[in-house]
């Protein structure tokens, strides 16, 4: 009984969790996206925006690596996926790994102008955070705020300091 209610709440959550993220309640979008997940387990998109929306919250990495993993494992041949997944990767520190997801999201759209973009641009950000020695979150990753790798608090977070996944 509980998995059909998940089933039937999964696209009010869905609704929920859009309107959350216009407003950049990008925790709450989070949580939304998550209860998606339990109605809708094999919706890749719901796993990485779960993703998405966790590592623009600033909140834990090792869960957003962990639903961006299971949204690539449900759709290995999305390469938008899979460089949320290096996203993921490289706020976590595994450079090599975010590297590797960027080569395998190219290696799907070869003649995608808009994924090579975003492509160079992840590369960018990932070479970033090797040469300067930080790891981003998601906003600077997707758009501005930094975080120390020795605790990965930022001024404008109060948050536990990140472990790495």
């Amino acid at each position: 009984m509980t998995r059909l209610a998940g089933v039937a709440l999964a696209e009010g959550y869905w609704k929920q969790a859009q309107y959350e993220e216009s407003g950049g309640r990008w925790a709450e979008a989070a949580l939304s996206y998550t209860k998606v997940c339990s109605g809708r387990p094999t919706d890749a998109k719901a796993h990485e925006r779960v993703a998405f929306a966790t590592l623009k919250s600033s909140a834990n990495v090792r869960r957003a690596v962990e639903f961006a993993r299971k949204a690539v494992e449900l759709e290995p041949r999305a390469p938008e996926l899979r460089l949320t997944l290096a996203r993921a990767y490289a706020v976590a520190g595994f450079e090599k790994s975010a590297k590797g997801e960027i080569d395998r999201a190219l290696e799907l759209a070869p003649g995608d102008a808009k994924i090579a973009e975003l492509c160079k641009k992840a590369r960018e950000e990932n070479t970033e955070v090797r040469e300067v020695g930080i790891a981003y979150s998601p906003r600077g990753l997707l758009g501005g705020q930094e975080h120390r790798r020795n605790g990965g608090v930022s001024s404008e977070s109060t948050s536990a300091p990140r472990t790495r996944a």
